[in-house]
């Protein structure tokens, strides 16, 4: 396995337009909104996504369109989400698909997206890890 460079993430944020700003990039912490962290991963060779939201937890295969996001972001809809913001619920919906995509997009074993902040009309991403299979293995394996 490889961890991805911090260089070689944001340049995989940027191709799949998930905004981050100076303070995402510098370490900086922001304050405020719902903290998120999402984790997909493999299992027995389909990519599942665990979504975080405080306490309450889903797993859901990977989602690669809004439909299939929106489903999961409905789950916390008053658990953890404001009981009704159409906009943050689309918001972050497409955030998960924009992640889904992008792990399918580099061939990664694993992604950890660690303290997103989601606000009513944007998102601070905290940390983000990515792990590759190496590249003779990620030949077999994908």
């Amino acid at each position: 396995m490889k961890d991805l460079t911090k260089s070689e993430i944001d340049e995989l944020l940027a191709r799949h337009g998930i905004v981050t700003t100076a303070s995402d990039r510098h370490g900086t912490t922001a304050i405020g909104g719902i903290l998120v962290n999402v984790a997909i991963d493999r299992v027995t060779g389909d990519a599942y996504m665990t979504t975080a939201i405080g306490d309450l937890s889903a797993i859901d295969p990977c989602p690669l369109e809004d439909a299939r996001a929106l489903e999961i972001v409905e789950r916390f809809r008053g658990q953890g989400l404001p009981a009704r913001e159409p906009h943050l619920e689309h918001m972050f919906a497409h955030l998960l698909v924009k992640l889904g995509k992008m792990y399918v997009d580099c061939g990664a074993h694993s992604l950890n997206c660690d303290r997103i902040r989601l606000h009513s009309t944007s998102y601070h991403i905290g940390t983000v890890q990515v792990r590759r299979a190496a590249e003779r293995d990620r030949n077999e394996a994908f």
